[in-house]
């Protein structure tokens, strides 16, 4: 019995739940695990690509190749998960010992099996949403066929599949071959798939296959490459940093749309110091929830943009967050401080913004986004 008090609002509510130990085992299991043994059973099968060579889609870009600088020296290498650290993660319950403890001779190994630990805990995650016997619908799509498979606790993002991810699909009782799905479109319960054109043959008359989900690793290889260019005079510097740098220039305070307190203000003025050195500075800013940081570096941008920089040095400044919540509101804060869309350029993930239903962005911010027309819907 689910009870529900929605005095207190349709975002917090009161759930009581009774379980009986006839259905314990059964609320244990995650959705999607419809197998009762695991799916994947570490057999290296020869991969049928999607799409022949040459073929495949190509993700959008914000650029033409002409307006691209390519660097071939720096392509960015694979980094594949250690076989031995993947086992270690797949054998235990909780993670590996790891000494984390990080000098400036260890800095990049260690931040490496950090990053490794925390994509085996993926790869071992994404297992419990594999399928079983699951069921692949043919659908014809203009001179295409395309493949529906249903997914459970796919409205709720268990597992997350976006535009242009991969799916596994082989026979079961097979350790030959696996076919790779190009997901083509994600809906609320249900995937489309483009399967290679030989998928068709040479699996007529299977009803079911295995299904085992992944997810992208481009993130994590950035990041690890971004380990491997790392500048150790930044993370691990050796020169006297400047602590009591002299403020050179001033704010001004009308630009600013609040009122900040002291503290905020010595942060913005110091940003700025820093800014105008001869020799470029990093700086921390720290402070518990609900401080103002947020406020404090949309200030600190608006000053600097407004603030005469060193002979040859331009303003540029790149804002990341961990999520697209957080840009959304550093893009509003900015507008509010009148900033117009020829200053400022919302990014976001392709697959995301063609892709998602459930928290679609906000018409005004899209007028931020180059290759969106202000009228557009980010779920349409």
């Amino acid at each position: 019995m689910l009870q529900f008090n929605e005095s207190i609002g349709s975002l917090m509510h009161t759930v009581c739940v009774d379980v009986t130990d006839e259905g314990l085992e059964q609320l244990e299991m995650e959705p999607g695990s419809q197998q009762s043994a695991p799916v994947w059973d570490g057999k290296t099968r020869l991969v049928i690509p999607a799409f022949p060579a040459g073929a495949r889609p190509a993700a959008g870009h914000l650029h033409t190749p002409d307006d691209v600088q390519w660097h071939p020296e720096r392509k960015l290498p694979l980094y594949p998960i250690p076989d031995e650290l993947q086992e270690e993660i797949d054998a235990l319950d909780r993670s590996p010992s790891f000494n984390p403890w990080l000098t400036r001779d260890n800095f990049c190994e260690r931040m490496h099996k950090l990053l490794y630990i925390e994509e085996a805990a993926q790869v071992k995650n994404f297992r419990r949403y594999d399928l079983a016997e699951a069921e692949l619908h043919a659908v014809q799509n203009g001179d295409e066929l395309w493949y529906r498979l249903a997914v459970p606790g796919l409205a709720e993002r268990r597992p997350s599949i976006l535009k242009s991810d991969s799916v596994y699909v082989w026979v079961p009782g097979t350790v030959d071959v696996e076919y790779e799905g190009f997901v083509a479109e994600v809906q609320r319960d249900s995937v489309l798939l483009q399967l290679n054109p030989s998928f068709q043959e040479r699996t007529d008359g299977t009803p079911t296959f295995n299904v085992r989900f992944t997810f992208p690793r481009i993130q994590m290889r950035r990041m690890h490459m971004a380990i491997d260019t790392v500048d150790l005079d930044t993370t691990w510097p050796t020169h006297k940093l400047l602590t009591d740098a002299p403020v050179v220039a001033t704010p001004n305070w009308s630009l600013a749309k609040w009122t900040p307190n002291e503290g905020q203000k010595e942060a913005v003025e110091r940003i700025l110091a820093l800014a105008r050195q001869p020799q470029q500075r990093h700086f921390l800013l720290r402070g518990a929830f609900g401080t103002g940081k947020t406020s404090t570096l949309c200030q600190a941008v608006v000053q600097l943009l407004h603030t005469p920089m060193p002979a040859g040095r331009a303003c540029r400044i790149l804002l990341c967050t961990e999520c697209n919540a957080a840009a959304d509101l550093y893009i509003t804060l900015l507008e509010q401080h009148g900033l117009k869309p020829d200053q400022l350029l919302r990014c976001y993930q392709v697959g995301w913004l063609l892709a998602t239903r459930l928290s679609p962005t906000p018409v005004q911010l899209l007028t931020f986004h180059p290759l969106v027309s202000p009228g557009a819907s980010a779920s349409g």
